[in-house]
Parts: C-alpha cells; structure tokens; sequence
C-alpha cells in the first residue's frame, strides 16, 4: 500500500467497504499508521444501514437492548440498528417496546451528559 493513497476495502456484506488511508498520522498523544475513514457509513443512509444489519447479526432473542448510545456522529446508525431491532424479534423490556437511541452532550472538561 502506497502511503497517502486511500484504498477501498471490500467486506463480507457487498454494500458496505472500509476506505483505508496508509500513513503516519500524529496527534499529541498518539501515531497511527493507517486512517480508517468511516465518515460515509456515520452519514449516507445506504451504508449505515448495511452497518446496522451487520451489527444486529451479534444480537440474538436472548439479548434485551433498550437504548443505543450513539458516540462520535454515529446518529444514523444507531437509528438504523434501531430499526433493525425492532423488526426483527428481538426482546424489549421498557413499558413502550421500543428502542431508544440517545446521544450525549460533552461539557468544556469533556465529560459526557445525558439528559
């Protein structure tokens, strides 16, 4: 892999690829040698969804989801998990059989708030 050129992984599902950059890549408390973006499967539906039925498949009857954090821009996903989950039959637990999906807010001293 030439650095600074992004390539484009294939995955099991053929709607959803990984887009890897190899590099050195610095920050003040890290070196990473590849960037792995995934800002399309966080923002275009399409592949969100696809993320969301590949995640689901670690769910089976015997686990209760009742509400999905979502961290880092990752809304549209967690919707679409949602969605999956609650067409499929899954088990719920909360009085109104659905899932919540939440999203906290971060204060100037990056602690996380859920209201």
């Amino acid at each position: 892999m030439a650095i600074g050129t992004t390539y484009k992984i294939k995955t099991k599902n053929k709607n959803l690829y990984l887009r890897v950059t190899p590099g050195h890549f610095a920050t003040s408390h890290s070196h990473i040698n590849y960037f792995i973006d995934v800002t399309t499967q966080k923002m275009r539906l399409s592949e969100a969804s696809a993320v969301a039925k590949e995640l689901v498949a670690y769910y089976n009857t015997s686990t209760i989801v009742d509400t999905i954090l979502c961290l880092d821009g990752t809304e549209v996903i967690g919707t679409c998990l949602a969605q999956e989950l609650t067409n499929g039959h899954y088990m719920n637990m909360n009085a109104h059989q659905t899932i919540y999906v939440v999203t906290p807010e971060h204060t100037s001293g990056s602690q996380l708030i859920f209201r």
